[in-house]
């Protein structure tokens, strides 16, 4: 217990060191710290003893042990000396395992947000041109092909009315060529009725026949003309209506594959638009791959921390069972022996502690 009360202070001392460096505030750390060693020394403080009675001695027992003195006990010193011999060794390896710890989060925390951000980055600057480029202008494709789909379904029309104008003035034609094979019919039969001598005998009926038949003669004569003037119409409609319809074809043809030239330049900027993302989400998974193997870096800070505390518990271990010390180099040998990573041996032999590549991370 002597032993455990005179390294006691440098144990609360490296506990409120190691609880400094491992707290994200470091008042903080001093604050648990304090509270752990005063509760711990508290703990180990020895019971007051009793004061013992002391007999009645005669005068001649008191002189003869007056001059007996005990021999004062160099073994807490020497203890004291190794446990501080030892401290000075194993305290910086130990700082430096948990520096290199803080080190390797901080470098893996800002390594991942800045692939993340990349990651972002790469995304935003691939869906820009797909939200706004490519879409806009297929949409402005599909409204300038409405357009001119709709001039030209205008002008097939135009072509209809043209033709069934024209189809109405051959319906006039037919109605007129019936007409007049009708009276043609009638002037057969108004000289059919009566013969020559029938005519020579009454004078009368030759007259009103005669009249019957110029009437049906002018009647012919006025109809043939109507229809001789629809056919020249009909004639010039259709000629009209051919080089409309001509006209209309071309244009229909040019328009059709101005759309359609148009709709392959649009496919092939999408087209590109899609390889490019494909090629980001590429990319983008292969950064996400690196990123999970990145992620492993918890696991040797993990190691590296618990190295630290088996070590830190090894020598609170000896302290209390009031073991003998071994010699630093013995110490710091043994600690050697549980390191896992390249950088702790840096540490260990007071290098600088290099990160290890990425196609070096271990998998613990």
């Amino acid at each position: 217990m002597k032993s455990l009360r005179n390294i006691l202070p440098v144990l609360c001392l490296v506990n409120l060191l190691l609880l400094m460096m491992l707290a994200q505030h470091w008042w903080l750390g001093a604050l648990v710290g304090l509270l752990i060693g005063g509760a711990f020394y508290l703990t180990c403080l020895p019971a007051p003893a009793a004061v013992p009675v002391a007999s009645p001695q005669p005068p001649l027992a008191q002189a003869a042990a007056a001059p007996t003195l005990s021999p004062v006990p160099s073994a807490p010193v020497d203890g004291q000396a190794s446990l501080a011999a030892l401290l000075r060794e194993v305290l910086p390896v130990w700082q430096g395992n948990v520096q290199l710890a803080r080190a390797q989060t901080q470098s893996a925390i800002d390594g991942l947000t800045a692939r993340f951000v990349g990651i972002h980055e790469r995304l935003g600057g691939a869906l820009d041109p797909a939200r706004h480029g490519a879409n806009g202008e297929i949409l402005q494709t599909v409204h300038h092909a409405a357009e001119q789909l709709g001039s030209i379904a205008s002008a097939l029309e135009g072509m209809l009315a043209s033709r069934q104008l024209l189809v109405t003035k051959f319906d006039s034609l037919m109605a007129a060529n019936d007409e007049i094979r009708r009276l043609a019919q009638q002037n057969e039969q108004l000289a059919g009725q009566t013969g020559v001598t029938d005519l020579l005998s009454d004078e009368q009926s030759w007259q009103e026949l005669a009249e019957r038949s110029a009437e049906n003669s002018r009647q012919i004569a006025a109809r043939a003309k109507s229809a001789r003037q629809q056919i020249m119409a009909a004639i010039g409609a259709n000629g009209d209506a051919a080089a409309s319809t001509d006209g209309v074809a071309e244009n229909s043809r040019a328009v059709i594959d101005q759309i359609i030239a148009d709709f392959r330049h649009s496919a092939m900027k999408l087209t590109t638009t899609v390889e490019a993302l494909e090629d980001e989400g590429r990319e983008v998974d292969r950064e996400v791959c690196d990123i999970l193997v990145h992620l492993q870096f918890q696991d040797r800070i993990s190691q590296i921390l618990d190295h630290v505390q088996q070590d830190i518990l090894r020598l609170r271990s000896a302290a209390i069972e009031a073991q003998a010390l071994p010699s630093p180099q013995q110490w710091l040998a043994e600690l050697e022996k549980t390191y896992t990573t390249q950088e702790q041996r840096q540490i260990h032999a007071g290098q600088q502690g290099h990160p290890v590549p990425p196609s070096q991370v271990d998998f613990f």
